[in-house]
């Protein structure tokens, strides 16, 4: 970083969408990403220090709660559940 250079603050993004799609399979929940306005146009910031906060696309059940939101984090996105 340059000097006097100012420093990057974290985004926080607070969409009613995840730029994903969530899906159940026998092997646990996949990710597809979403074909969406918003996603696609901060999709070249996805590798910056973005938070993407918004509902995962379906309805999950609370058991499974913990396991989706471990999930999403390893791509910085905070599920919503509704």
């Amino acid at each position: 970083m340059k000097e006097n250079a100012p420093a990057r603050r974290p985004l926080i993004l607070v969409s009613n969408r995840l730029p994903v799609s969530l899906e159940r399979r026998e092997n646990g929940y996949a990710l597809e990403e979403s074909a969406g306005g918003l996603a696609t146009a901060l999709s070249s910031m996805r590798e910056e220090a973005l938070l993407w906060i918004g509902w995962p696309g379906m309805a999950v059940p609370k058991a499974d709660e913990p396991i989706v939101t471990e999930r999403l984090a390893d791509h910085r996105l905070a599920p919503i559940f509704l």
